[in-house]
């Protein structure tokens, strides 16, 4: 089970790779260069608005969260520095278009409206809306799936 975590995982990071460093773009291997500027740089910027928990939110004034745990492991398989930009979610898309971040990992849920202006993962992760209550008979629990 630990082993198709790992596997998941890494799918997931791939994934979420290639669209952030398209930069929401269709990819040509031969003409892009978008990773050897990372490389060249030794980092790679990370638009995230932490609003989200447990994805990004603030602890003591620093983002953190699961989402930031997946771009530390995108820096580390590109052998390169994670510095995570804190901005409005609003932004993000605007962000990556105009080259201010590298990728945007930030609970976003792919729409056909965004999808005109960047390139989406395919969906990783799901969560369920549910209603709790006291009353047994209207509790509900919480759905989460992973893709």
């Amino acid at each position: 089970m630990k082993k198709l975590t790992h596997v998941l995982l890494a799918l997931i990071i791939s994934i979420i790779t290639v669209v952030g460093l398209t930069g929401g773009h269709s990819v040509h291997a031969a003409t892009d260069t978008s990773l050897q500027k990372v490389e060249d740089k030794g980092y790679i910027v990370m638009g995230t608005s932490p609003d989200y928990p447990p994805y990004e939110f603030l602890s003591k004034n620093k983002v953190v969260g699961m989402d930031v745990e997946v771009g530390k492991r995108i820096a580390q398989d590109l052998g390169v520095k994670l510095k995570v930009k804190q901005m409005d979610f609003d932004q993000l898309l605007v962000a990556l278009e105009t080259g201010k971040v590298d990728m945007v990992i930030s609970g976003m849920s792919p729409t056909s409206e965004r999808a005109k202006h960047v390139d989406f993962s395919k969906v990783y992760y799901k969560v369920g809306k549910t209603l709790s209550s006291t009353r047994p008979t209207l509790s509900c629990t919480l759905r989460a799936r992973v893709h």
